[in-house]
């Protein structure tokens, strides 16, 4: 039984061989069999497609044929079209061979022709221009004519607003002072005036100090006072009995015979200017008799006949010179006044002119004799306004402080101008010397007096505000934006720029920018 199933088991491996083999080569066979099915579908779409593409070629074909009847067509029907139009120009169509030539012999005449038509193009634009520059300047010459009649009634009324306003500045300051001179005058009458008020306050101080010896010798003077009163009834009574020993009637007489003061000065003047010339004349006599006594003694009346001789002739020589110099100086007046005769339009344009000039000297005369000194009042004048503007503003930020102009100033420092401190006995000095608040509330002072100041011709409705409120304390603070809020009320928009927190309780609309990673920024309204 063992061998048998040994033997057994022996044949079941070979059948398992087997029929390992035969699944081998089923499994061979089946890869072998997809491998072709795959190249069968392959095979049946390349013949699809080689299919599609005679259909395509065919239609294409059949496409390309009609195309060509159709271009064989146009062909046609454009040699006929270019046959006839050809006609209308003597032209036969040339052969295939020739169709350049030809073409290049009508480009050409086209570019001929084209030449010729622009030519012709710009001499026509040249016969317009030129007519409408007649007509221009036929217009040109009637305005002309009329701004002529204008100028002349304009420069008549120019003389004579100039005469008026000649006549007008002699009643206000006569042509011999000058704006200038005049300013100079009021400036210094002004530092006098402002260096007397100083003296004055010392004088004052000096008074209050005298005032106080004064009351002391108040007393004594009252007891000294009396004593005179005794002594002035006996003088009175002693004067009554000289008066009526005397000629006069009464005391007014007296005074009346009695010279003024002034011709009291006068005569003593006069007697001394009769002394002084008494001892001049008499030194002069002094001098002049002891001159005359020297001449006197140098007299010599002996001259020769010789030298009266020589002197004759040097003399009747020097008369034909000054003779010949008269003759040259004639002849030299003479064409002098032929020339002026010849000149006497020109000498007329020369006086025309001559007056034209004075009107303006006469201007430049009124305006400060020199250029920027028109320039200069006009500024200084418009940045008092503004000062003044500023001023109001300043008062209601904070009442310390005012702007002023400088009033004696140097070249190129025309328009500087100064902060009156009130607290310091109305000290003026430097806006540069104050602190970054104060400079804050007085830039923000000019800001609102500027925009005032501009408001009269263009209207102003925004003000924006960078930075500058953390340099204020929390009253100038408050004070400034109770300021602002005002302003707002009154139409106004304002807007300020700022990292004060204390700012965002009082601001209702608010544009917040928040700072992100990567240099990004939001913008976010409150």
């Amino acid at each position: 039984e063992l061998n048998l199933v040994t033997e057994q088991i022996k044949l079941v491996n070979e059948s398992l061989k087997t029929a390992q083999q035969l699944q081998n080569t089923k499994n061979e066979l089946s890869e072998s069999l997809k491998t072709q099915n795959q190249s069968v579908n392959i095979l049946k779409n390349t013949e699809a497609t080689l299919k599609e593409n005679i259909k395509n070629a065919r239609t294409e074909v059949e496409n390309k044929q009609k195309s060509i009847a159709n271009l064989n067509k146009t062909c046609t029907d454009l040699e006929t079209n270019l046959k006839t139009k050809l006609a209308k120009f003597n032209y036969e169509l040339p052969s295939i061979a020739q169709t350049n030539l030809f073409i290049k012999e009508i480009e050409k005449l086209i570019a001929h022709f084209n030449k010729r038509q622009k030519n012709l193009d710009l001499l026509k634009a040249d016969c317009k221009l030129i007519i409408s520059n007649l007509d221009n300047t036929k217009t040109q010459l009637e305005t002309y004519n009329k701004a002529q009649n204008d100028y002349g009634k304009t420069i008549n009324e120019c003389v004579a607003k100039s005469n008026e306003l000649s006549t007008k500045r002699n009643h206000i300051l006569p042509l011999s002072i000058t704006v200038k001179s005049k300013r100079e005058d009021l400036q210094e009458a002004k530092d006098q005036i402002a260096k007397k008020v100083e003296f004055s306050k010392n004088e004052l101080q000096k008074l209050l100090d005298s005032k106080t010896e004064k009351q002391a010798l108040k007393v004594k003077n009252n007891k000294e006072q009396k004593d005179l009163i005794a002594i002035i009834s006996t003088l009175k009574s002693s004067l009554d009995l000289q008066i009526e020993n005397s000629n006069f009637e009464s005391r007014q007489d007296i005074e009346k015979a009695l010279l003024t003061k002034e011709d009291k000065l006068k005569y003593t003047q006069n007697k001394e200017l009769i002394k002084e010339k008494q001892h001049k004349l008499h030194s002069l006599k002094e001098a002049n008799l002891r001159a005359k006594d020297e001449l006197n003694k140098s007299k010599n009346f002996e001259t020769s006949e010789a030298e009266s001789k020589l002197t004759l002739e040097e003399l009747n020589t020097k008369n034909k010179l000054f003779l010949t110099e008269k003759g040259k100086i004639a002849e030299a007046f003479r064409k002098n006044q032929e020339i002026r005769d010849r000149n006497q339009e020109i000498y007329k344009k020369i006086d025309a002119q001559a007056v034209i000039c004075g009107v303006w000297n006469e201007l430049y005369k009124i305006i400060g004799n020199s250029k920027e000194a028109f320039n200069v009042y006009v500024q200084r004048l418009t940045l008092t306004h503004l000062l003044d503007l500023a001023n109001v503003h300043l008062y209601k930020l904070n009442k310390r402080y005012s702007l002023k102009m400088e009033e004696a100033y140097k070249p190129k420092e025309e328009l500087n101008f100064n902060l009156i401190d009130h607290y310091q006995t109305n000290q003026a000095r430097l806006v540069d010397t104050s602190s970054g608040g104060e400079k804050f509330i007085i830039s923000l002072a000019l800001a609102l007096g500027l925009s005032d100041l501009a408001s009269k011709n263009v209207k102003i409705d925004s003000l924006f505000i960078d930075e500058g409120f953390g340099t204020l304390d929390n009253n100038t603070l408050e004070t400034v934006i109770t300021t602002l809020e005002t302003l707002q009320s009154q139409g106004k928009m304002i807007g300020i720029i700022s990292h004060v927190e204390n700012l965002k309780e009082r601001i209702p609309t608010q544009i917040q920018i928040t700072k992100k990673s990567n240099g990004i920024s939001v913008v976010e309204i409150v």
